[in-house]
């Protein structure tokens, strides 16, 4: 079996409503940026959509890894329901993780999978974030930038 996986925020979806909503004072609301209720407004990035779509009809089963924290879980999988978006499981930052630094969070991550899976059956990495991007790789797993188009 093999795995590919996706981060959520500016990969999988455009976080334009809700950053600028959480932009609108002139700096960064977090409370706002990380609302649950504003995801349903969170529009699909169609090219990684797609991509998603197209591994998981060759049976690559798709692990959605993001950053967003614990309490957005719910909303995020409804949202992931709702566009048709294939995804085997869905991992979000636990309560004592949610300052922890994202690449650094899923490293962590990637370790427990480890446990479960092999390397090698991770085929591939979407994230936008550098870091996360330079993680993955370290591992031998390939990345695809989403931004790049």
């Amino acid at each position: 079996m093999n795995y590919a996986i996706f981060d959520m925020d500016d990969t999988l979806c455009s976080l334009e409503h809700r950053r600028g909503k959480a932009m609108e004072s002139g700096k960064i609301n977090y409370k706002i940026l990380f609302d649950s209720n504003l995801v349903e407004y969170d529009l699909p990035e169609d090219h990684v959509v797609e991509l998603a779509q197209t591994l998981n009809m060759f049976n690559t089963k798709i692990i959605v890894m993001t950053a967003r924290p614990y309490y957005m879980e719910e909303a995020t999988n409804n949202w992931l329901k709702y566009h048709n978006i294939p995804f085997n499981k869905l991992i979000t930052k636990e309560k004592n993780k949610v300052f922890q630094k994202s690449s650094l969070w899923k490293e962590s991550k990637l370790q427990e999978l480890l446990q479960d899976i092999n390397i090698e059956q991770i085929v591939l990495s979407i994230d936008d974030n550098k870091d996360n991007q330079a993680m993955f790789e370290s591992y031998g797993i390939p990345v695809f930038d989403p931004l790049l188009q």
